[in-house]
């Protein structure tokens, strides 16, 4: 019930508590590509995407992207499919994750999605032209 939800919910434990937790966890399971994805990737946390297929319709243009993470296993649409892969490999979580070919993956959507931008009003300036159609997000200039 949502009162209950109210009168028990506590911000600042909740705030407080989350990137301690987020840095504890072996791996981060995510059902949306959301603020906590670009975390994992900014600080290489082991993730598993589990989406909806009816929910997620991606852009044509991130297809490429999203083809390299199905393929290596870091995004499922079956939840009995994650929940296998996550009891095959729950008593070595960094050796899968460290496995070459998923790193060289998620380094190319680190690279994608993350920024280590110092230029943050030209990176939002490029971002927002390039989503209107105004610009190209590789441009240089």
């Amino acid at each position: 019930r949502q009162e209950n939800y109210t009168t028990a919910f506590n911000p600042e434990a909740r705030n407080s508590n989350f990137s301690d937790t987020f840095l504890r966890c072996s791996l981060c399971i995510y059902d949306d590509i959301e603020s906590p994805f670009t975390e994992a990737l900014y600080c290489h946390k082991p993730f598993i995407l589990l989406l909806d297929p009816n929910r997620y319709s991606f852009r044509k243009e991130e297809m490429f992207f999203v083809k390299m993470m199905e393929d290596i296993g870091l995004i499922y649409y079956d939840t009995n499919k994650a929940s296998e892969l996550i009891n095959s490999i729950y008593q070595d979580i960094d050796g899968w994750w460290l496995d070459e070919k998923r790193q060289k993956v998620v380094t190319e959507i680190r690279n994608r999605y993350v920024t280590d931008s110092t230029e943050i009003k030209e990176f939002w300036t490029k971002e927002f032209n390039c989503y209107a159609g105004m610009g190209n997000r590789d441009n240089k200039e």
